[in-house]
């Protein structure tokens, strides 16, 4: 269904052509009109001067608002409520000095799927959304356009659906939009480590998926539970990229800590060591977790899984990779990896499974991955798009150690897997797409009562 901005002195009206009437069987009744989150109350007229497949809505109505005449929208006529849409918004940055051309050309290689998606997907700058009279102004994406034209800047309902990837300063207005929204509104913050650990140990079907972990609030901490593990890590509970990680072992001669530079410290006693790790710890919230390593050659090895949802609106598992971390390293993020093999691959490679025997390993790997986002929806929030780092050992044991929701791409990138990675791009905005009220089952404008 196209939009065209039609003259009328009502404006409590809207008009399609006799073709179109016939064609969905609409009759000329009084229904609400639903853009984004925007209601209004109008009646079904008849203008033969419209295309077919094509809604008149009168210029003085939502006169604010930016409707493209040359984008195909998806629509539903059910209970008297006339729904076009979708209307998704992209939630980034803070305000419009932070937006260049190239920043929003990066996100189009999440709406390469956009023929399939229809209606209008907008970003959504903090700083302009408009609580009272419910409006964001922002740049919306038109495939119709030229390259450099294809994000206009225009004012746009509330949307009914919008995707997040987590940053700062978020505020009160971004709290107040999301609570309009609603549950519509996914990865609205990145998981903790703490937090994720939690969740898992709520649900008894993936308790036994995570190392043990605590909150670290004293030192007293590290050394009782060296105690029990060999090995400890103590992890930033808010942040990624490998920040702020220590790798923590008792020795004959004391303890020893090799940070994320691969620098190794080696203490004699108690007092030397938190000195090292007094001051470092004051200054960010730490987890201590139970080492659970796996090696392979001497380096250490852990894979990244990724689940999402999509127009099913379903956890779905899209796949794997390992990652061998260079010598000597104690994370394996991407700064710090040697190598990145698929899934399937490693397990075979590295762990010397038969083909068919891997497969099965995959398959379980799958069937922990749902479970975990499960627990993720029932404990943690609305999330629909998080990688998973875990480790796979060779009793089968898998642990679970973060989620992520701000993930990067690269990994995927140099792995040279075109097609995974355009599903992964692609999944987040079809699932926009059925949280607006378009699953993938309504792909095609349908008329129900």
């Amino acid at each position: 269904m196209f939009v065209k901005r039609v003259e009328s002195d009502q404006h409590d009206r809207i008009y399609f052509n006799s073709e179109t009437l016939r064609k969905y069987q609409m009759e000329v009744e009084k229904v609400t009109l639903q853009l984004g989150m925007l209601t209004h109350e109008v009646t079904i007229c008849t203008n033969d001067e419209l295309d077919a497949h094509t809604v008149g809505i009168p210029k003085r109505l939502f006169a604010e608002l930016t409707l493209p005449e040359d984008l195909e929208f998806e629509w539903e006529l059910k209970d008297k409520r006339f729904v076009l849409g979708p209307f998704i918004g992209m939630i980034r940055y803070y305000n419009f000095e932070k937006i260049k051309l190239r920043n929003l050309n990066f996100l189009l290689r999440w709406l390469n799927d956009y023929k399939n998606i229809k209606g209008l997907i907008y970003v959504i700058p903090i700083c302009e959304i408009d609580i009272k009279n419910r409006f964001v102004n922002g740049y919306y994406y038109n495939p119709n356009k030229r390259k450099k034209e294809q994000w206009t800047y225009g004012t746009f309902p509330f949307p009914c659906a919008a995707f997040h990837r987590p940053f700062l300063r978020l505020g009160k207005k971004y709290k107040i939009l999301t609570d309009i929204i609603g549950d519509t509104c996914f990865n609205k913050n990145e998981p903790g480590k703490w937090e994720f650990y939690s969740w898992m140990t709520e649900n008894p079907l993936t308790k036994g998926f995570v190392p043990y972990t605590e909150n670290l609030e004293q030192m007293k901490q590290i050394y009782l539970l060296l105690e029990k593990y060999p090995m400890l890590y103590l992890k930033r509970r808010y942040g990624g990229l490998g920040n702020g990680i220590y790798q923590v072992r008792k020795t004959d001669q004391g303890f020893e800590v090799i940070d994320n530079k691969q620098q190794k410290h080696s203490f004699i006693n108690r007092v030397k060591m938190e000195e090292h790790l007094g001051n470092i710890l004051k200054k960010h919230k730490y987890i201590v977790q139970q080492g659970v390593p796996f090696q392979f050659d001497g380096k250490n090895i852990d894979f990244r899984a990724y689940l999402q949802k999509d127009g099913t609106m379903e956890w779905k598992f899209r796949g794997c990779i390992a990652r061998v971390a260079s010598s000597g390293n104690i994370t394996t993020n991407i700064r710090f990896t040697e190598k990145l093999i698929a899934g399937k691959e490693a397990l075979m490679h590295l762990y010397g499974y038969q083909e068919n025997t891997a497969s099965e390993k995959i398959k379980k790997i799958e069937e922990a991955c749902i479970l975990c986002g499960r627990s993720i929806d029932q404990f943690g929030g609305h999330y629909g798009d998080i990688a998973l780092d875990f480790i796979f050992d060779h009793n089968d044991n898998i642990y679970f150690l973060e989620a992520n929701s701000g993930y990067g791409h690269k990994s995927l990138a140099l792995l040279r897997e075109p097609q995974l990675r355009q599903e992964i791009m692609n999944s987040p905005i079809n699932y926009a797409k059925a949280l607006a009220g378009f699953p993938s089952t309504s792909n095609k404008a349908y008329l129900s009562r």
